[in-house]
């Protein structure tokens, strides 16, 4: 009888919250939060990020009816769990593919305002739009009466 080690499941999520993440990018075109350049690679990525975790969270060993039948983990392990997988996998997508964007291209912002909102990451970086988002913007003329 094996038990459900707790970094299993963290593991789990992470993974496919990664998957979805990149699949969510690639469908809505925010080239700032895709890991690749070609659509289809961040497809297939996607696809196998989840459908792996998935397979390998339920398949292996057979949780579905040894293990996660029993109390393996409780609610609100789960809960913890899931949510910190989730934060986690949102700011390793955030920093890799900031990093990923720099290395690509040095080009600055090709939007002609300063772009706002989610957006800005259809052409820029996370890291990109938060730096335009601390720049001063234009002050109106102080001296017109």
């Amino acid at each position: 009888m094996s038990t459900l080690q707790h970094w299993e499941y963290y593991l789990f999520v992470f993974i496919a919250a990664v998957g979805v993440l990149q699949l969510v990018a690639t469908y809505r075109q925010l080239k700032g939060l895709a890991f690749f350049q070609s659509k289809i690679l961040s497809y297939v990525f996607s696809i196998l990020a989840i459908g792996g975790s998935f397979g390998w969270f339920f398949g292996w060993a057979d949780r579905i009816d040894t293990v996660m039948r029993r109390a393996a983990l409780e609610g609100t392990q789960q809960f913890v769990y899931f949510n910190t997988a989730a934060f986690l996998a949102l700011v390793l997508t955030l920093i890799l593919s900031s990093l990923l964007y720099a290395f690509r291209s040095k080009a600055k912002c090709r939007q002609k305002a300063n772009p706002q909102g989610l957006g800005a990451l259809e052409e820029i970086s996370y890291f990109e739009a938060l730096k335009l988002s601390f720049k001063p913007k234009g002050r109106p003329d102080d001296t017109a009466d």
